[in-house]
């Protein structure tokens, strides 16, 4: 265990340091992912050595080596308002007007949903994934007597394929390669601005498209608890524009976890290192995650520095069900504010 612990700190140690955030609204954690599973949520994205889950690809593609059998989903998920969802649309499909931007001081204090659609196919060494519709969105209006709002909205399309492989009886490799279309917004206006002549270029929708390859590789000796050690470089690739709100400079995801025997049941337990973009506290880039599965449920918890998760899941012969609650702070400047979500997750499966 002790060789675990000094590969990982190695690793980190040549982890990128990003910039930070211009605005007095840190962006949310989820722009800087593309696991959106409600697995992968549920567990508070530290899902590196996560073999449970099983509701979409795997955060490390090197585990692909241990999958025994195949099938196919097709599902949706959705979480919060559907008012969110019809602003998110708006922001970024439609003209904005002066009307629009003013009925966003009406609105909510704090808005927040994510909803996807997606189908995987997954076999033994192999998997793809293609999200037609990827959407979320984060509002927060403060200060009554002159108000601003923070805004950030994401909508993307991803195509993705997976490989994995056992090198041995301890150590595996993957990679995945993924096309991505971005389009977003991420901005912070007062009412004044809104108000004037020109207040739609607050909410000009940007795009990025990228073409990445992601290289994985597990370590998990034949030891009692089944300990594992996992790497992933993300964001490998080619980009053709550069925004520093969507943090895409290369870096390295670290997990460790262990799977304790159990008389009955399954039980995973993970910690992922995966770097804030807000802040370079070693504290705040750790995410803790742990499901739990018995017969056909998953239970799953994560926590971070940003947020508190928890959920069941169900996998029955075709059918894919799950629910999660979701605390997520959303720092304002020198405040904070906490956004409550349940996401909930509907597919099929053969």
């Amino acid at each position: 265990m002790k060789t675990l612990a000094l590969f990982a700190m190695a690793l980190l140690a040549f982890s990128p340091v990003y910039a930070q955030n211009v605005l007095s609204t840190e962006l949310p954690a989820k722009f800087d992912s593309l696991q959106y599973s409600l697995g992968a949520r549920g567990v508070g994205q530290a899902c590196l050595t996560m073999s449970n889950l099983g509701d979409s690809v795997p955060c490390q593609p090197a585990l692909l080596a241990k999958r025994t059998k195949g099938n196919f989903m097709a599902q949706a998920a959705f979480g919060n308002s559907y008012e969110a969802i019809e602003n998110a649309n708006h922001l970024l499909n439609k003209d904005v007007d002066a009307t629009f931007m003013k009925s966003m001081f009406e609105q909510n204090r704090i808005m927040e949903m994510q909803a996807n659609g997606e189908l995987v196919f997954l076999a033994p060494h192999f998997s793809a994934q293609f999200i037609p519709y990827q959407i979320s969105y984060t509002s927060v209006i403060r200060n009554k007597s002159y108000p601003v709002v923070a805004l950030h909205a994401l909508q993307s399309r991803i195509w993705a394929v997976q490989t994995g492989w056992a090198l041995n009886e301890e150590i595996a490799v993957g990679a995945e390669a993924s096309f991505n279309e971005r389009k977003f917004i991420h901005t912070e206006f007062d009412a004044f601005e809104a108000a004037a002549e020109d207040g739609e270029r607050f909410l000009k929708p940007r795009t990025q498209n990228s073409a990445l390859f992601e290289p994985g590789i597990i370590y998990s000796p034949n030891l009692a608890w089944r300990p594992k050690l996992s790497a992933k470089i993300e964001g490998i690739g080619h980009y053709n524009h550069h925004y520093d709100e969507l943090q895409d400079e290369p870096g390295i995801n670290v997990g460790i976890g262990a799977t304790p025997p159990l008389r009955w049941g399954r039980l995973e337990l993970g910690i992922d290192y995966r770097k804030n973009p807000n802040s370079n506290y070693f504290l705040e880039s750790l995410h803790a995650g742990v499901s739990y599965q018995f017969g056909h449920m998953t239970a799953v918890s994560g926590l971070s520095s940003t947020s508190a998760t928890a959920g069941i899941m169900f996998g029955l012969d075709s059918i894919r069900a799950g629910i999660i609650y979701s605390s997520t702070r959303i720092p304002f400047a020198d405040d904070v504010e906490y956004a409550q979500s349940i996401y909930s997750q509907f597919g099929l499966q053969i």
